[in-house]
């Protein structure tokens, strides 16, 4: 009885160490990751005061970039406010400026992308509208042009057509 007793209290003095041990290597990995979880956060908020700063700016460095036809500095600025930011407003400004470099630089169906993007968060655009009617003529696509250039006029009748877009 002596040595059941024996072998049951050694049994759980070695199961107490055994977890002792463990439950130290639990607290340092614990402690690592609450640490680089507050890091995480830091680091969530300084890059939010940084994007303000891009947000302020945007209109300066957008214009110096167009002025030295560096396109891919402009829509690389453009692409990352348009990921950060929450008006709708600032959203339709975006995409339809990107539509345009991207029409300036020939890629018409990654400028179709942006117009029609700029054109579902307002709807009403009439120089949105007759971008993509724009588009539309130069690439073949009659069938678009007149049923964007029909919308047009739906909502304004007295917009002057340029004559390489009359049907």
């Amino acid at each position: 009885m002596y040595s059941d007793n024996f072998l049951f209290y050694l049994y759980l003095v070695v199961v107490i160490s055994i977890l002792l041990v463990f439950s130290f290597f639990v607290s340092l990995q614990l402690k690592l990751f609450s640490l680089n979880f507050v890091k995480s956060i830091s680091l969530l908020y300084f890059f939010r005061e940084k994007l303000s700063f891009i947000q302020k700016d945007y209109l300066d460095f957008y214009s110096s970039y167009i002025v030295r036809f560096d396109y891919f500095k402009a829509i690389a600025l453009s692409e990352l406010l348009l990921e950060n930011l929450d008006t709708v407003e600032s959203k339709v400004i975006l995409c339809s400026s990107l539509g345009s470099i991207y029409d300036e630089m020939s890629f018409v169906a990654i400028a179709e992308y942006y117009y029609l993007e700029a054109l579902s968060y307002n709807s009403n655009d009439i120089n949105l509208i007759l971008n993509l009617v724009k588009l539309y003529s130069i690439l073949g696509h009659n069938n678009k042009s007149k049923l964007f250039l029909e919308k047009a006029l739906k909502i304004d009748s007295n917009i002057t057509i340029p004559s390489s877009l009359s049907y």
